[in-house]
C-alpha cells in the first residue's frame, strides 16, 4: 500500500513449512527514501491460501482484512485494526464468524462517514447473522440499519420448493379452482421437490428438480393466473436418483407464464 508522504507498507509471507495451510509474515512500512521504518513492528499468521487487503484510515491507523488467523499473537478470524506503528488497535473489535478461513473477508470500502462495507465469505458479523455483506461502525461494531441481501443456501432452498399435488385425485370442479383443494389436502399428502434451477435460453424455458426416484411428473402451465384451465406442456420422469428435467419450447410464444408441477 502506498503511503501519501511517499513509501509504502509491504506485507509479506516466509515459505510455508511441511505443507502446513499457515504460514508467519509480518508488514514492513518504508519511508520515502525506501528504507525500513523499524519503529513500525508486526507479525502475523496467514492462510496460504488467501491474500490480504491494506487500507489508511482518517488519522492514519490501518485496517487490514484477508486470510490471517493471528495477528501479534491474538485471534483475529478476518479484519484488524493497526494504530500507526503496526501494533493492534483493540478500540477497534469485530468478530468475524465463517465457513472459510482462507479468506473471511474478500474486501472492504471506507466511507465518508468512516463507516466500513466488507464484503466476504463469512456468516455471521459480532454474533448476528449476516451473509457476504455488512457494514460496520467505525469502532467495529455492526450497524444494524444495514441489511444485507444476501442469504444461505439453507434458506435459499426453502424458496425453491414446491408441493405436488396428484392430478387423478382432483375432480374435474377443483382442477379449475385450485391446486390445493382441501379434499386432496385431507386424503392425499402433498409430496415436494426442490427446483434445483430454472432458466431462459433461446426462447426455452428449462426447469430443473429433484423429485422422487423414478416417479413420473407433468408439467403444466397457463399465461395469467386468473386463466381456469392449466395446460399440459410435457410429462418426464425423474431418474433414479429423483432428477428431472422439463424443457417448454413454446415459451417464447408467450410474453408470461406460469408453471405448476404435479403426478399424474
Amino acid at each position: 500500500m502506498r503511503l501519501p508522504e511517499g513509501g509504502a507498507i509491504v506485507g509479506t509471507r516466509e515459505r510455508f513449512v511441511n505443507g502446513i495451510l499457515t504460514a508467519p509474515g509480518g508488514f514492513m512500512r518504508l519511508d520515502k527514501n525506501w528504507m525500513p521504518d523499524l519503529s513500525f513492528t508486526n507479525q502475523y499468521e496467514a492462510d496460504r491460501r488467501g491474500s490480504m487487503t491494506i487500507k489508511l484510515l482518517k488519522g492514519g491507523k490501518l485496517l487490514v482484512a484477508g486470510g490471517f488467523t493471528k495477528m501479534d499473537g491474538e485471534d483475529f478470524p478476518g479484519l484488524v485494526q493497526l494504530n500507526a506503528d503496526g501494533q493492534i488497535d483493540h478500540s477497534f473489535h469485530c468478530e468475524i464468524t465463517t465457513e472459510f478461513p482462507s479468506r473471511p473477508v474478500t474486501d472492504f470500502s471506507i466511507q465518508e462517514d468512516g463507516r466500513i462495507v466488507i464484503c466476504g465469505t463469512f456468516t455471521a458479523v459480532n454474533g448476528f447473522k449476516r451473509r457476504y455483506l455488512a457494514r460496520l461502525n467505525p469502532d467495529g461494531s455492526l450497524d444494524d440499519t444495514f441489511k444485507s441481501p444476501f442469504i444461505g443456501m439453507d434458506e435459499f432452498q426453502t424458496h425453491h420448493r414446491i408441493p405436488i399435488y396428484h392430478l387423478a385425485a382432483m375432480t374435474s370442479a377443483s382442477t379449475t379452482d385450485s391446486i390445493v383443494p382441501n379434499t386432496i389436502a385431507t386424503t392425499i399428502p402433498p409430496e415436494t421437490i426442490l427446483i434445483n434451477s430454472m432458466s431462459y435460453h433461446v426462447g426455452v424455458a428449462m426447469i430443473q428438480f429433484t423429485g422422487n426416484a423414478n416417479k413420473t411428473y407433468v408439467l403444466q402451465s397457463k399465461d395469467t393466473m386468473d386463466a381456469t384451465d392449466w395446460n399440459t406442456i410435457s410429462t418426464n420422469q425423474a431418474n433414479a436418483s429423483g432428477a428431472g428435467f422439463f424443457r417448454d419450447e413454446d415459451a417464447i410464444n408467450h410474453p408470461s407464464r406460469f408453471y405448476r408441477i404435479a403426478t399424474p
